[in-house]
């Protein structure tokens, strides 16, 4: 008997999906009712064989920064099989039909946190960027000024922390533009009382801070945990880890989410930091031509990349691409003379900017001429992709 993709419409559809999701995620059984309801009934999505539900999966519409552009975005979570029909090859079945159900919503591009690389490789996703989260003990600050005032929202005030966001988006790569269920997480998370914090005129706020405390240690301290943390202006971060300093004397350390390379780590007195939980997700251009139409590139660089793709999962992404940059802005036509050849994983690479292209041609995911590789490597080049959310 076939499988079947399947949207879910019904009740018991699922009830029977929560239950292999809670199977699989223990921690999501209880949260069910809030964690589907952030992200909407209509993405969630089966797998059948006959009426028998043999697993599922989820995913966020959301948008993600590239070259300081937005790209509509498909976040997939909670990918699970039920114990007795894993093995057998349903897992990739089912994500092989979810991506050809975003190409058909022209949704460009897709991400996710795996927890096992090999099966998400098997259908084109590849590392597009970093979520480390850092730990610095608050000693190691250092005596700072608080030079702007810090004012404590609710957080129905959401709108400046969205501008912020988006600032901080527009200079670096991987950010998310979050949807209204991925907001609601980063203020509500699991059963945490957070504090939101505006850094300077609230009309005109130069940086936002979201944390929790953590659980009290023998010694009766906590540390903090922020959710997310934006300093537009030297000032904003210099009053952030004044903030943090003044925690001193009931926590250890702070903890956030950043990329390897944090430039706010150029602050502190002293850097005895450490990367406590490094994370890498991955990317998957869904649709070529739309994805490489819509990211931003260098203004200044110009040039054409003559591709040639391959694409097990979905055929109208095979074949070859010219792509004309020009004015940081993109045109994308069937043809081309396919110089630059890669698969669908090593174009993900390239294209969040992790790996350039030289390196990808040093690792067997993509080859060329050397002048077609050292263009790539300029138009694909930016900050380090990286991102403050996990799904």
């Amino acid at each position: 008997m076939t499988l079947d993709f399947a949207s879910v419409t019904e009740d018991a559809t699922e009830a029977a999906l929560h239950q292999i999701v809670s199977q699989t995620f223990p921690g999501l059984g209880p949260d069910w009712k809030t964690w589907s309801g952030r992200i909407g009934r209509e993405n969630l999505r089966v797998i059948r064989r006959g009426e028998q539900i043999l697993g599922g999966l989820a995913f966020y519409k959301l948008g993600q920064w590239f070259g300081g552009q937005t790209l509509p975005m498909a976040g997939i979570a909670g990918v699970a099989v039920a114990p007795e029909y894993r093995a057998a090859g349903i897992a990739a079945e089912l994500m092989a039909a979810v991506l050809r159900d975003l190409y058909k919503q022209r949704i460009p591009i897709s991400t996710l946190y795996a927890s096992t690389q090999r099966l998400y490789r098997k259908v084109g996703y590849e590392h597009g960027g970093t979520a480390y989260v850092h730990r610095l003990p608050l000693d190691a600050i250092g005596r700072r000024v608080s030079v702007l005032p810090m004012h404590r929202v609710t957080a129905d005030t959401r709108t400046p922390f969205e501008h912020l966001a988006e600032v901080r988006a527009r200079a670096t790569n991987g950010n998310l533009q979050r949807s209204n269920g991925m907001w609601e997480r980063l203020f509500f998370f699991r059963d945490k009382m957070s504090y939101a914090y505006l850094i300077g005129d609230q009309e005109n706020p130069q940086g936002s801070l979201v944390y929790y405390h953590g659980e009290l240690n023998d010694h009766g301290y906590f540390d903090l945990h922020v959710r997310d943390m934006v300093a537009v202006t030297p000032q904003a971060a210099e009053t952030l880890w004044s903030f943090f300093y003044g925690h001193r004397s009931m926590s250890d350390s702070v903890f956030w989410c950043g990329p390897a390379n944090d430039p706010l780590l150029g602050l502190p007195g002293e850097a005895p930091f450490r990367v406590d939980d490094p994370h890498r997700w991955m990317l998957r251009i869904v649709d070529v031509v739309q994805a490489l139409c819509l990211r931003g590139y260098p203004v200044g660089i110009e040039g054409e990349l003559h591709l040639e793709i391959e694409d097990s999962v979905i055929p109208q992404n095979n074949g070859r691409f010219l792509l004309r940059v020009a004015h940081g802005q993109a045109t994308v036509e069937p043809g081309g003379r396919g110089e630059l050849h890669c698969g669908i994983g090593g174009l993900a690479c390239l294209f969040s900017g992790i790996t350039p292209a030289n390196q990808l041609g040093m690792l067997g995911l993509l080859e060329g001429p050397e002048t077609s590789i050292q263009l790539a490597c300029g138009l694909f080049a930016g900050p380090e992709p990286w991102m403050s959310d996990m799904f």
